[in-house]
């Protein structure tokens, strides 16, 4: 037999193991990430709203980049030679739609903060899924059945995972308005998009996600 032929017949094989590891329910529900990932948004709602006074220097700099760019248009945002445009431009789009008095200016920010911290926790899950989807890909091969043990044990490391993302996230230092939570979000999917052009079945619309991630990032 062909070297070629061997190497299809083991991809077929990786495929067949990969086909009985979701069939037997071995891979962690999508469902119950996505209910971490809801609970993680809900705890985080006292922290935005403590802080939905307090700004950074940073912060400053580029709520007057988004309220320029409302009054003078999009284009203001690119006029910045130190500033990046990506986390204005939001703030800028929520002004728009809000139109908040200056009084509330602040926690119409706050609020968008939260979108994208709950974003976060999203693209965290999304990188979380895919790694414990190439994690149990492999075991598959070793096992056949999966114990009540095994099953413990991830359910520990989903517990810890959101836990440890969590109290990351926690920290008052990303609540002055400041694009590092965004960044963080597209480090997680970029991640999580690199993980499934590793697996078997991805797309081409996977590399291009991939490239868009990047790029904003």
């Amino acid at each position: 037999m062909s070297g070629n032929s061997q190497e299809k017949l083991r991809a077929e094989d990786g495929g067949r193991q990969q086909a009985e590891v979701i069939a037997a329910g071995k891979m962690p529900l999508l469902g119950t990430l996505l209910i971490g990932a809801g609970i993680c948004a809900l705890l985080t709602l006292p922290m935005a709203w403590g802080v939905r006074h307090m700004i950074s220097f940073d912060g400053m700099g580029y709520l007057e980049m988004a309220t320029n760019a409302v009054k003078l248009g999009p284009s203001y945002l690119f006029s910045n030679g130190y500033w990046s445009p990506g986390y204005p431009l939001l703030i800028a789009i929520v002004l728009k739609l809000l139109n908040p008095g200056w009084a509330s200016e602040l926690m119409a920010v706050h609020g968008l903060d939260w979108l994208i911290c709950s974003f976060c926790y999203l693209s965290f899950t999304y990188f979380f899924y895919n790694l414990l989807f190439w994690a149990e890909r492999g075991r598959a091969a070793e096992s056949g059945s999966e114990t009540d043990r095994g099953r413990a044990g991830r359910l520990g490391i989903l517990v810890f995972g959101y836990t440890l993302v969590l109290i990351a996230n926690m920290d008052i230092s990303l609540w002055i308005v400041g694009p590092v939570m965004l960044m963080e979000g597209l480090v997680y999917l970029a991640a999580g998009l690199a993980l499934r052009l590793g697996m078997k079945g991805a797309r081409p619309i996977h590399h291009v996600l991939l490239g868009l991630t990047l790029a904003a990032g």
